[in-house]
């Protein structure tokens, strides 16, 4: 009884402890012990520091952090040049390999910048609001291979909702895909894309408000000047015309304009020794 009353004093403990062999020990030196309270005091290791002093001897430069158990550098706090009680940045390390996994930066707005566990490559930085620590203004991901800038995601303020996606060609930094979507950070609202080398603007696609249909194209020419492409009568256009009439027919469509002038030809042609002339009808 009196070692499950050991158990459950080092159970009540254990999130202070990094190292399973060290609550183990504790665990074996209170077996038997009679009263419970003769059971050892468990004291919380602390992790070693060591400071790092500038040249003058008394500010402090950066702080190191190493692991109680293994010795290893876990983490190192650098302090602000000119006022050394104010942190500029932290550096997390893994504990096995000791490569650096995060890095938060708190000069002029906090950002984290997260590494990959096993080459050490930069993966992303999150970059938060100046005013509100807790939300998001942006999200910069990094080509894996290079660790050059791949994608960017911008969110509003107000609502903290995806407002731009750009995607940049990691080799020349150039945008290629802009992405531009409504006030609920998911449906699109329009598409740009760019020649990834020049940068130059190739084309813009403007959707309806499902965010799928495509509204209207502009195209862009070499000098930048733009022109409004003609929409395709696809099927989703076609659906999104359809008149709907109390007959037998599920529905009838409306005739395009195209299709009305050909008619208004056939007609003409129908009635050519005729005065009546349906060339010109207003469509």
């Amino acid at each position: 009884m009196n070692s499950i009353v050991a158990s459950k004093k080092i159970e009540q403990n254990k999130k202070h402890f990094f190292n399973k062999e060290f609550i183990l020990e504790h665990i074996n030196l209170c077996k038997g012990v009679e009263n419970e309270e003769k059971l050892l005091p468990l004291s919380i290791p602390k992790n070693k520091e060591e400071t790092v002093f500038r040249k003058n001897g008394k500010s402090i430069d950066k702080i190191h952090e190493f692991d109680f158990a293994t010795g290893a550098k876990i983490k190192t706090t650098h302090f602000d040049y000119f006022n050394d009680k104010k942190i500029r940045s932290i550096d997390e390390f893994d504990i096995e390999t000791g490569k650096i996994i995060r890095v938060t930066n708190f000069i002029l707005y906090k950002s984290v910048t997260e590494f990959d566990l096993n080459t050490g490559k930069k993966i992303r930085t999150i970059n938060y609001n100046l005013s509100e620590t807790d939300k998001i203004s942006s999200i910069q991901e990094y080509d894996f291979s290079t660790e050059k800038l791949a994608k960017v995601y911008i969110y509003r303020k107000r609502t903290n909702t995806l407002s731009i996606l750009k995607e940049l060609n990691p080799d020349t930094g150039k945008v290629f895909k802009w992405t531009s979507y409504k006030e609920d950070g998911k449906t699109i609202n329009s598409v740009s894309e760019y020649d990834s080398v020049t940068g130059l603007p190739i084309r813009t696609l403007y959707f309806y408000n499902d965010g799928l249909t495509v509204k209207d194209i502009h195209e862009y020419t070499e000098d930048g000047h733009w022109h409004k492409l003609k929409m395709p009568n696809n099927k989703e256009k076609q659906q999104s015309q359809q008149t709907y009439t109390k007959s037998h027919y599920s529905y009838v469509a409306d005739i395009d304009k195209e299709t009305k002038k050909r008619m208004a030809r056939l007609i003409d042609n129908l009635f050519r020794n005729k005065q009546s002339k349906f060339e010109y009808i207003n469509v």
